[in-house]
């Protein structure tokens, strides 16, 4: 457990008064953590249900630290992104799935979001999907369009860490960066921590659907309505209870700190306390375009390098040298390369829409600002 007071660094003052309105305008509690050019420059805290050492889970955040996972693999050598998938995983091949490569599978190309027979959600994190997704056909063309592979996606990042290193993402997430790096970030939470969990709160009325999305379902036999059906288990999961915050889905249950997040991030783009993960050449390779356009699912521009989202006008992170993830309960982590900067933000109420905190906008607007007067050598 890191013990820390709150933070912030001379020249990011507007960042905390950002942060400070952000917290009124919610009944619960959230966090925010900087770090720039390796260094920590604002951690804080506040709400009702926040205190220093605060986990929170992060739903699809979980996708970007899996991301970092596999750019390790990628950078020492254990993973080709042009290999084909089946090259490490041979049962993949069947359905006439044997060209999808691992590129095209950790960017949401491989139309394989959900299995094509509903299945409980144990599924998800007992093998029972895992083999299911390896023999099914896609449910469209490989390549030919992208779909945000919401739940799936962990499924896919486990299989293929598992049969390369014998171990599954969270260990490999603790051997290169938790441990290392002294960061609270789990896929899939020890018992022992779980009474730092913030409870999530569902706002009034509960969750909207997206407007893009409940106008693709109005057509039933549209790939959204199916996929929607398909994936309908798991919404009756209790995301306050055990058995989603302790097993392993490198998909939607990561849990961990806004500090955890922002130092993860931040390593990847400078050296912290003389540690770095990523080279300059695996970041370049991690984070190049590999998806665009329209999504499939989601019905919205979308951008996806090896795992990480990447800068639209929907989510615009920091700007155009911007790689990381956001999720259904409000969160949001990146790095910029160009800005030299790790950024984490958690919540314990989830947004009326899902996906990153409305506030985040100004926050991040904030940040922008001081880190241009701080003379950084950005294009901002």
């Amino acid at each position: 457990m890191q013990a820390h007071t709150p933070l912030v660094a001379a020249g990011f003052e507007p960042i905390e008064a950002a942060f400070r309105d952000a917290l009124e305008q919610r009944a619960g509690g959230a966090a925010l953590c900087v770090y720039f050019d390796g260094r920590c420059v604002v951690d804080l805290w506040g709400g009702r249900t926040y205190g220093p050492d605060t986990l929170q889970l992060g739903f699809s955040v979980t996708k970007g630290v899996a991301a970092i996972v596999i750019a390790l693999l990628v950078q020492e050598g254990v993973l080709d992104v042009e290999a084909p998938v089946c090259e490490y995983w041979p049962e993949f091949a069947a359905g006439g799935k044997e060209s999808i490569t691992i590129g095209q599978l950790f960017s949401h190309q491989a139309g394989l979001p959900v299995a094509r027979t509903p299945l409980p959600f144990a599924a998800w994190h007992d093998g029972t999907m895992e083999a299911a997704l390896a023999r099914q056909e896609p449910l469209w063309p490989p390549a030919r369009g992208h779909g945000y592979h919401g739940l799936s996606f962990g499924v896919l990042v486990d299989a293929v860490v598992r049969r390369v290193t014998g171990k599954t993402t969270d260990e490999l997430l603790g051997e290169r960066a938790r441990g290392p790096l002294g960061v609270d970030f789990w896929i899939g939470l020890p018992d022992a921590e779980r009474h730092r969990v913030a409870a999530l709160v569902e706002p009034a009325g509960g969750v909207a659907t997206p407007p893009e999305i409940a106008a693709a379902e109005q057509d039933p036999a549209s790939l959204v309505a199916q996929v929607s059906a398909l994936s309908a288990p798991w919404r009756g999961s209790d995301f306050n209870g055990p058995h989603l915050q302790t097993v392993s889905m490198p998909s939607i249950n990561g849990i961990g700190s806004a500090h955890a997040l922002a130092r993860l991030y931040a390593a990847c783009v400078s050296a912290v306390d003389g540690s770095r993960l990523l080279t300059r050449s695996t970041l370049e390779l991690a984070t190049a375009e590999r998806a665009a356009g329209r999504d499939l699912l989601t019905c919205r521009t979308t951008r996806f390098g090896l795992g990480f989202q990447l800068p639209t006008e929907h989510l615009p992170m920091a700007g155009p040298h911007s790689f990381g993830h956001d999720g259904y309960g409000g969160g949001l982590a990146f790095a910029d390369s160009d800005l030299r900067l790790g950024f984490g933000f958690t919540t314990d109420c989830i947004p009326r829409l899902p996906g990153a905190d409305p506030c985040l906008a100004s926050l991040v607007a904030a940040l922008r600002a001081c880190v241009k007067a701080q003379g950084a050598h950005a294009t901002i």
